[in-house]
C-alpha cells in the first residue's frame, strides 16, 4: 500500500489562485483540501449598498465562465434571506440549467484548456498551424 503526501502549489489553468494537497494512508485517500490562496473578489464589497434585487445581474457578470453559477449563487441567498420558496418547476428549471452550465463548462475545459496541452500547441489560437500538416497531407 502507498502512503504519503501530494502537495500542488499552484494550480494552472484556473482563475485565481489555488493548491491542492492530498494525504494517503493504506493506498487510500484520507485527506483531501482544495486551497484557495485568492479569494477576494470583492463580492459583498461590490454589491454594498445596492438594492439586494440588483445583486443577481451584477454578479453574474464577474466572470464569464462562471456566470449562471453565480447569477444562482445570489438569488438563492436572497431567496434564503427573504424566506422564499421556489416551486418544483423552478427548482427543475435552475437544475436544468446546472447541467447546461456542466457541459458547457467541460467542453469549454477540454477545448480551450486542455487540448492545446495534447497538441503541444500554446494556445487554441495556434490550433490552424497544427492542423495545416494535416491539411496538406490529405489534399496530395
Amino acid at each position: 500500500m502507498h502512503d504519503g503526501n501530494i502537495t500542488i502549489e499552484n494550480i494552472t489553468k484556473i482563475e485565481g489562485t489555488a493548491g491542492l494537497e492530498v494525504t494517503i494512508q493504506n493506498g487510500k485517500v484520507c485527506d483531501l483540501k482544495f486551497l484557495i490562496k485568492d479569494y477576494r473578489r470583492f463580492y459583498t464589497t461590490a454589491v454594498k449598498g445596492k438594492p439586494f434585487i440588483a445583486a443577481p445581474s451584477f454578479l453574474s457578470r464577474i466572470c464569464g465562465t462562471c456566470s449562471v453559477a453565480h447569477l444562482f449563487a445570489s438569488i438563492e441567498a436572497i431567496e434564503k434571506s427573504q424566506g422564499i420558496k421556489c416551486t418544483e418547476q423552478t427548482m427543475a428549471l435552475r437544475r436544468l440549467a446546472y447541467d447546461g452550465l456542466m457541459i458547457r463548462d467541460h467542453a469549454l475545459h477540454l477545448y480551450f484548456f486542455v487540448l492545446p496541452d495534447i497538441l503541444e500547441i500554446d494556445s487554441i489560437l495556434d490550433i490552424s498551424d497544427w492542423f495545416r500538416p494535416v491539411f496538406c497531407a490529405m489534399s496530395d
